[in-house]
């Protein structure tokens, strides 16, 4: 039996909302609507395991000097959107994380070993990622996961990236990305 896990990427206020501090949306109209929904409700139906990530920054961050200040711990645009909290309710685990990637998350998604007739077999996790900003945050977490598989035992590590489900400010950047994520790393975009 395969264990599927669904990282759910950043989708924060700051990002998501019109006037955010670093939004995706439009500034005058909410064009992020239909991804915070999509999302929201695939978190929701998912078969298996939730881990949402949370950008989390204090007030005198160094990658203030790289964006805008943005998702500042204990601030309304550091929060999850609402779609996505009401569609998860309590979450399994939310991990924050100061930069574009976060050590917390292939722990999480770490294969496991079963023992079979005394055989070691390793059981990887189907791993499924949404969210944004695709070229950084979706980015890194995905590459992170395939090297810490590939390094740590051996073997390829089965993601998929929903393309519908991930939002970007540089599509152009976005597409990029994902095609270096499929080259590089065997990552599935659907």
């Amino acid at each position: 039996m395969i264990m599927k896990k669904l990282i759910v990427v950043d989708m924060q206020n700051d990002f998501l909302l019109p006037g955010g501090k670093l939004s995706i949306s439009s500034p005058d109209v909410d064009t992020t609507k239909e991804l915070r929904q999509g999302v929201g409700e695939f978190a929701k139906n998912f078969d298996g395991r939730v881990i949402c990530t949370a950008d989390s920054h204090e007030l005198d961050d160094p990658e203030f000097k790289q964006f805008p200040p943005h998702c500042i711990k204990d601030t309304e645009g550091a929060e999850l959107c609402d779609e996505v909290k009401n569609a998860l309710g309590s979450l399994d685990k939310t991990v924050t994380k100061l930069t574009f990637n976060s050590d917390g998350i292939p722990v999480m998604v770490m294969p496991y070993y079963i023992y079979k007739a005394k055989e070691e077999v390793l059981t990887p996790f189907e791993i499924h990622i949404v969210g944004v900003c695709t070229h950084i945050c979706v980015h890194d977490i995905a590459s992170q996961i395939a090297n810490t598989y590939k390094e740590r035992w051996g073997v390829l590590a089965d993601i998929t990236i929903h393309r519908d489900l991930c939002g970007d400010f540089d599509p152009e950047m976005a597409e990029m990305c994902l095609k270096r994520l499929q080259n590089l790393y065997g990552v599935k975009v659907v």
